[in-house]
């Protein structure tokens, strides 16, 4: 793998990672037996999640956002800039960060549509799902984005000042773990 980005347990029980224009995709009990798909020469993979049966990748290089079924078609959504992370929520749908756009957004992808939400001077980066929402690591604002799945936004700004989140994780018992790449910490969020 030339140069990995996160990883994901989707469709198959596999754990599926991406690696520049590569679908890599192995059985965690051999990951000797890995399998790899083109996603395209232009495409630079960053984030990745899988639901409903799918791989979403964000291409950061084409500004777009790929589904992916196993052993089918490439389906494209054209959001723009350049794309860091996705993640699956409910109801078939994903949402993604985006801060080459200017200004930056963060969307969801419903059916067919691409839903924008501006954000501007945040840097969204990392998203996860937890608690029936989608929580976006904004590094430049130094807080949280929470997005609904019917697209309301609001902003969690409890995190230290020039903390500089960059990513998020969903854990136990309605907790949330952000990295702190500014100040080089980790945060737990509990309660949500």
């Amino acid at each position: 793998i030339g140069a990995p980005q996160e990883i994901t347990r989707g469709p198959g029980g596999r754990l599926w990672t991406a690696s520049g224009d590569q679908l890599v995709s192995f059985h965690p009990g051999n990951p000797a037996g890995f399998a790899t798909r083109s996603l395209g020469a232009n495409t630079s993979a960053r984030g990745i999640a899988a639901g409903a049966g799918k791989v979403w990748v964000a291409d950061f290089n084409d500004g777009k956002i790929l589904r992916v079924k196993p052993g089918g078609a490439i389906k494209r959504f054209h959001v723009g800039g350049g794309p860091q992370d996705v993640a699956a929520g409910p109801k078939r749908r994903v949402a993604y960060t985006n801060q080459g756009t200017n200004p930056h957004t963060i969307g969801r992808i419903v059916g067919r549509r691409v839903l924008r939400k501006r954000v501007p001077g945040t840097d969204p980066f990392g998203i996860e799902f937890a608690a029936g929402r989608w929580w976006i690591a904004n590094f430049a604002s130094h807080d949280l984005s929470v997005l609904s799945p019917k697209g309301k936004l609001r902003r969690f700004r409890r995190l230290p000042a020039n903390s500089g989140p960059r990513f998020v994780a969903r854990g136990k018992k309605r907790t949330l773990w952000v990295a702190l790449e500014a100040a080089q910490k980790v945060a737990r969020i509990s309660g949500l």
